[in-house]
């Protein structure tokens, strides 16, 4: 996938406006970037001219010499184009996604597979069953060889255990933090645990923010205006990172890249 900008905020793409252009159809994405009403038909309008078929997902101004606008768009067969227009709406540059990006991205789907409940409760358990006793941080699936499961477990002295486990649920590695690891974190509150009741809430809000989908991480967050941190990979296989607040109303949401 093309590097983009970090100033761009990918929204979901939701079609308001469908226009024939050619032999394909053009969708505009809901007007949640910071260019909108008569600019942004303008702006899509143009860009329909350079790219017949797809759908704009992100519109914004651009402070690079030379252009006025940053147009992302997403083709019929799931690549990305990057579009950059001038003040007169001509496009002055374009990049497309390549084939090893597309691969990348696969890649990176499989490392970050979805857990279902089951295997989440089985690493759970055998963690557990490790160390004692202790109170679950993170369950997520691995990519290191012959590791399936990653588990982060709080013991009740403070201090954490990261876990790794195979296919069978065999612990195949751990490693204990030092008396630094638990000083820094006693400097932070971003690796609170969560009780069920704030984990329940937190998901609920960050699906209904992306539409559909399944969690893959719910964990405390450190930033000054956010409480709750999600991941969520929704029915199109699109990796979601929604930021909530304390009343868990969503403050930030954008795609994982």
């Amino acid at each position: 996938m093309s590097n983009l900008r970090s100033k761009r905020v990918l929204v979901p793409a939701l079609a308001v406006a469908v226009t024939a252009v050619g032999a394909g159809a053009w969708t505009a994405a809901a007007q949640t970037d910071d260019v909108r009403g008569s600019e942004r038909d303008q702006v899509v309008s143009a860009v329909a001219d350079a790219v017949t078929d797809g759908q704009v997902t992100d519109v914004e101004t651009s402070d690079d010499p030379g252009e006025a606008y940053d147009v992302e768009v997403r083709l019929p067969n799931g690549s990305e184009v990057d579009l950059a227009l001038n003040q007169d709406l001509a496009v002055v540059s374009r990049e497309d996604e390549n084939r090893d990006d597309d691969d990348d991205r696969d890649d990176d789907r499989d490392y970050d597979r979805v857990l279902d409940a089951g295997a989440r409760e089985r690493a759970e358990q055998a963690a557990l069953e490790a160390v004692g006793s202790g109170t679950m941080t993170d369950v997520e699936a691995s990519d290191d060889p012959g590791e399936a499961y990653d588990v982060e477990v709080r013991l009740p002295d403070g201090s954490e255990v990261d876990l790794a486990l195979d296919e069978n649920f065999a612990v195949v590695s751990r490693v204990d933090d030092d008396r630094n690891d638990r000083d820094d974190r006693q400097e932070t509150d971003d690796d609170r645990v969560l009780d069920a009741g704030e984990r329940e809430r937190a998901e609920q809000a960050a699906l209904e923010a992306v539409g559909s989908g399944t969690t893959t991480d719910v964990e405390a967050s450190d930033d000054r205006d956010a409480t709750y941190e999600v991941e969520v990979v929704d029915a199109d296989g699109v990796e979601w990172h929604v930021d909530l607040d304390a009343a868990f109303d969503v403050v930030d949401q954008r795609q994982d890249r």
